[in-house]
């Protein structure tokens, strides 16, 4: 693993191991095998504990292999073999993997071209904003609108001509002077924010190039997923505005980015690939307050500690199973995650440096919580309790914070925790309710039960529990 953080870190360049097979077909199932052998890199962009992809040679030909279901995969090969067919004689040059089926999986194989512009762009210097434009123009004039345009999707030839990777988002469009969607532009905004003052200024260029929303647009998954946690009643439009702003509030770049930390779009997407919607909508909410309220040098402060975490997790991950990698580096991005919630959070960084000290009465919690697990005795319930009762208020403190919930729900806690004596076998027992909602409500129950999981914490909001009913 200390390979892996060192190709992350230093960018190292990768050795991948030679497979002798009768086929490309017997290669990959040979790979699929044996994922200690031929390992894709770790790096600033990808984080492959579920080790769904493969970096493989075969008849002298470097090869990377992706992990897919079949309907993703077939769909991202249509799209790249129509990319290509439109794309001719084009800057962008659309890589269309092959569509290899083993016995154990589905796998999307593809010639391996090099580093992204992702992985060098502290490196080499960015893109010109004329060489954006002409991307932007080109694909357009196409009739292809790719959310995927970004700088871990291209490969730099020479000159300005790039390989393009990764072609799953992507809408086709008879008619090139048709505007594209909200989401398309905000993503393509957001992946090339560097180049701009802010991401508000990089989404002003993207919509001098693809068209700005003359008609309404459904609401994409985010939003959605925002508008099931929120209370607030608003029109779409006004969702969208919300979701643009917390969004960018917390994947604008930060000035004099240190390349050994990740960065806030780095860290969005972690929080999205690890937790997925409506944790992430909750995610962006909390990071945007944090940095509004407390400048951007307290956020790198912040993004320093969640590397470290994500980087810990790794470093113990070598010889453990998927699931347990995977529920490590979970609860480790969680933890970190958690120190926006906690307005008593002390930070003490030195800028500059990699020491990071962090005071925080959530995660000085749920350490007591896991010092306690299979501590027995009153005293033992005890400070379990007083611990969980800190996280989960924490937790609900957030919560109505970005959503608005103290003003529609209550939190009532119930069980062993309501009685603060929380036993080895106990689960944070709970609901969220209110005058609409007396039995508890459900969706919102779920979503604190999954971060709480994240934590390694069993809970059981009022949904789980028996109904009672009068036999009479």
């Amino acid at each position: 693993m200390q390979i892996a953080l060192q190709a992350w870190r230093d960018n190292a360049p990768s050795r991948p191991r030679a497979i002798q097979a009768s086929s490309l077909l017997a290669a990959v199932t040979e790979a699929e095998s044996f994922p200690e052998l031929y390992p894709f890199r770790c790096n600033r962009e990808l984080i492959d504990v579920q080790e769904n992809f493969r970096l493989f040679s075969f008849e002298g030909t470097i090869f990377v292999a992706k992990r897919s279901r079949d309907e993703k995969a077939s769909g991202e090969c249509v799209n790249a073999i129509v990319a290509k067919e439109r794309l001719e004689n084009c800057p962008l040059i659309p890589i269309v993997p092959r569509l290899l089926h083993t016995q154990n999986g589905i796998w999307l194989v593809s010639r391996y071209f090099g580093k992204t512009l992702h992985e060098e762009q502290y490196n080499v210097r960015m893109l010109s904003t004329e060489t954006l434009s002409n991307l932007l123009l080109t694909l357009r004039q196409a009739g292809l609108e790719w959310k995927g345009l970004a700088p871990r999707n291209l490969i730099p030839i020479c000159g300005k001509k790039f390989y393009a990777i990764d072609w799953e988002d992507l809408i086709v469009h008879d008619n090139a002077n048709i505007s594209w969607t909200p989401l398309s532009k905000m993503t393509i905004a957001l992946n090339w924010a560097r180049q701009f003052r802010d991401p508000e200024s990089a989404l002003s260029f993207v919509c001098d190039h693809v068209g700005s929303d003359s008609v309404e647009r459904p609401l994409d998954d985010f939003e959605l997923a925002f508008k099931a946690v929120s209370v607030l009643s608003v029109p779409d439009t006004v969702t969208r505005d919300i979701c643009q702003s917390i969004t960018f509030g917390s994947e604008a770049p930060v000035v004099g980015q240190d390349i050994r930390i990740l960065s806030p779009q780095e860290v969005g997407h972690i929080v999205t690939d690890l937790f997925g919607s409506p944790l992430d909508v909750l995610y962006a909410a909390v990071a945007t307050k944090f940095r509004r309220m407390h400048g951007d040098h307290a956020f790198k402060q912040f993004l320093v500690f969640f590397t470290h975490n994500v980087e810990g997790a790794l470093l113990c991950q070598e010889g453990q199973t998927v699931e347990k990698r995977v529920e490590w580096l979970n609860f480790r991005a969680a933890l970190a995650m958690l120190v926006l919630f906690d307005d008593e959070t002390n930070w003490d960084i030195q800028e500059g440096t990699e020491t990071n000290t962090v005071s925080s009465p959530v995660i000085t919690s749920i350490e007591k919580v896991r010092t306690l697990h299979t501590k027995v005795g009153i005293h033992a319930a005890a400070e379990r309790s007083r611990a969980v009762l800190h996280i989960i208020t924490a937790i609900w403190n957030a919560c109505c914070a970005s959503f608005d919930w103290g003003a529609h729900f209550q939190l009532l806690l119930r069980g062993s925790i309501s009685q603060h004596l929380m036993t080895v076998r106990s689960d944070i027992d709970f609901e969220i309710s209110s005058c609409n909602n007396p039995l508890g409500c459900e969706h919102l129950e779920r979503f604190v039960c999954s971060l709480l999981s994240f934590l390694m914490l069993n809970a059981e909001g009022s949904w789980a529990r028996p109904r009672e009913q009068d036999i009479s």
